[in-house]
């Protein structure tokens, strides 16, 4: 099912509907992307409709981008006690969430992947419809199995998978919506594929946020240098993401420019002879759809798995390769005979 189909069948009123938006951030821009995605088209359809976001911290250039409107949670160290809330923080955020919801008035609440307790606590108290969004993990049962607790709260569970790919519970069936990939639409980037340049590559992490995301760059970079010693002209930009703090371990070749943060990300892919990227979820749907030439080099990370995803998507595109090694000679050949290789 599409987004589309989806957007036809939500329970909106005739007029402009309030959807409040959370994501989990601070490592990735991940879960904050995809949700984006969708409050850009639930906008196409009713362009007056009110779509605040509320997070918890995190630099949040990609919404302000967007032009969709955010305001915070408390958050902080005082209010937590290990992995989750202290008593007392939950506490604050309950009621802060409160106040939000009482002020913003929302028809519907759409959570990201990891629901945040305190809100979904208010949400309920208030009788306020609540939806999730739930991507593939690594162990699917173990993400639904950590839900258990609180999923009957869930009026809409939306899957942006297609049917098969995530093995969702027979008792959340009649809930559940796969909807495919969701990713922000590539609108007028794709005019641009046709003026790539043949002399440049961009390497991009995601957010960045993630620790030892600095030693992805320096691979890459590394790589591109070797590149750059056989080709002076070879160019190179690597957006770090937003989120990325390791700036002292980082290691900056000649030739490549560094960016925090790139408003017209889809546009610079989209130009780039090559892209380098980690296998986030919206980082591979988002060159898939670009259809543009790449080398995946997939990370270990807790919840996500990302080198599953690369391998299914390097089956799915001609021009998607995957690396999985940790050699910057062997990147860099790679490199090589991908920008050999004629782009049509």
């Amino acid at each position: 099912m599409s987004m589309k189909s989806l957007a036809k069948e939500a329970p909106f009123p005739v007029r402009s509907p309030t959807i409040m938006f959370h994501p989990p951030n601070g490592y990735g821009l991940g879960h904050v992307n995809r949700l984006a995605a969708i409050a850009l088209a639930v906008r196409k359809r009713h362009p007056a409709a009110a779509l605040p976001f509320v997070l918890r911290d995190g630099n949040h250039s990609l919404l302000e981008t967007a032009s969709l409107p955010y305001v915070y949670l408390p958050h902080g160290p005082q209010l937590l006690e290990g992995q989750g809330y202290s008593a007392w923080g939950a506490s604050v955020v309950f009621e802060a969430s409160r106040t939000l919801i009482q002020g913003l008035g929302p028809e519907l609440i759409l959570f990201d992947t990891l629901p945040c307790r305190p809100l979904m606590d208010a949400a309920a108290k208030m009788n306020v419809p609540m939806a999730l969004c739930a991507r593939k993990t690594k162990d699917d049962q173990a993400y639904f199995d950590s839900i258990l607790p609180h999923e009957t709260l869930f009026d809409l569970l939306i899957i942006p998978h297609e049917p098969g790919e995530v093995d969702v519970p027979a008792r959340l069936l009649p809930r559940t919506r796969f909807v495919g990939n969701v990713v922000r639409p590539a609108g007028a980037t794709a005019e641009h594929t046709g003026l790539s340049s043949p002399r440049r590559l961009v390497i991009t992490g995601g957010g960045g946020g993630y620790p030892k995301t600095a030693d992805f760059y320096n691979l890459a970079i590394e790589g591109y240098a070797k590149c750059r010693r056989k080709d002076p002209q070879l160019a190179c930009t690597l957006v770090t993401g937003p989120l990325f703090r390791e700036w002292g371990a980082l290691q900056v070749a000649e030739g490549v420019r560094v960016i925090p943060f790139e408003p017209q990300l889809q546009r610079l892919l989209a130009s780039a002879a090559l892209v380098v990227c980690q296998g986030g979820y919206n980082t591979v749907a988002e060159i898939k759809q670009l259809d543009v030439p790449c080398i995946c080099v997939p990370a270990v990370r807790t919840l996500d798995e990302q080198f599953a995803r690369a391998r299914e998507a390097a089956k799915s595109a001609a021009r998607f390769r995957v690396y999985e090694g940790n050699d910057p000679g062997v990147l860099a050949d790679l490199v090589e005979s991908c920008l050999a290789s004629p782009r049509s």
